[in-house]
């Protein structure tokens, strides 16, 4: 495997979650400094942080490996549309439902979500 192709995957998956090196590295139970070092190919990514990505951020290896095929296993889409719905707007939603139901502004957010989906379209 060509370790150029796999560790600039490696660096989009990071910027793909928002996350500084640092972060990231917590994410992936190592330093801040191996993180640099496999962003810059000068460490080849090792099967311990391949199956972490795989297991813990739900990283296709495939993906990973060859560049071929989606960024993240069962990612969710719509099915009206080809739009992938992010988990963090998803559960930011949730929780804009539930405060809409409780104070009974339902309604507002169905005409405003109707809105939107027209102005995408």
């Amino acid at each position: 495997m060509d370790l150029l192709y796999k560790n600039e995957n490696f660096t989009k998956i990071r910027k793909k979650l928002r996350l500084n090196q640092t972060e990231f590295s917590k994410k992936l139970d190592t330093s801040q400094d191996m993180i640099s070092n496999y962003e810059n190919k000068k460490i080849e990514l090792p099967s311990k942080i391949i199956d972490i990505l795989h297991k813990k951020l739900n990283i296709d290896i495939h993906w990973l490996l060859t560049g071929k095929g989606e960024m993240f296993l069962n990612s969710k889409k719509d099915k009206n549309s080809n739009i992938e719905i992010d988990e963090d707007v998803l559960d930011i939603f949730k929780v804009v439902y539930k405060k809409a139901v409780k104070s009974d502004k339902i309604n507002l957010l169905e005409e405003c979500l109707f809105e939107c989906g027209q102005k995408i379209k």
